[in-house]
């Protein structure tokens, strides 16, 4: 399936159009009792891997795609670096959603949950619940593909 991929959120970006088979929405934000609880970050991104690997997902085309990119560009990679864990060179490429959000409604501000309603979807669970951000992320993502993006 053909997505624009936006390599850059400052709007006066490049499109490269690129074929998909795949499509990996993810979103890392959780409650401290949820941290608490989980697994390492380290542990994390190689379950993750696996889980890709076993689907056979992780040797096709795929991309990550995400709402804005501070989890990937900011949060992640600068967690990484300081605690030396290795990432999958995957991770390094992503769809910013919100760019091709913004290229269709405009650059209305809004955060998840209003381009989800702005898009006329029903948002789904809580807001800022990684699982929830993520499906409602998948169902933006299927919207806008209908719509060419």
């Amino acid at each position: 399936m053909p997505f624009h991929m936006a390599y850059d959120e400052v709007y006066h970006h490049e499109f490269q159009l690129q074929e998909f088979q795949y499509f990996v929405v993810i979103d890392f934000e959780a409650t401290c009792d949820k941290v608490d609880g989980g697994v390492s970050l380290s542990k994390a991104l190689f379950m993750h891997d696996k889980w890709l690997r076993e689907r056979g997902v992780k040797h096709t085309s795929f991309t990550i795609v995400i709402w804005t990119d501070w989890d990937c560009r900011t949060m992640l990679e600068s967690e990484c670096r300081l605690k030396g864990i290795y990432k999958s060179p995957y991770i390094d490429r992503w769809i910013n959603l919100k760019v091709s959000f913004h290229e269709i409604f405009g650059r209305v501000r809004c955060n998840l949950k209003e381009a989800v309603q702005l898009d006329g979807l029903t948002w789904e669970g809580i807001a800022h619940c990684s699982l929830d951000d993520a499906r409602n992320t998948a169902q933006l993502l299927i919207n806008l593909t209908r719509r060419g993006f």
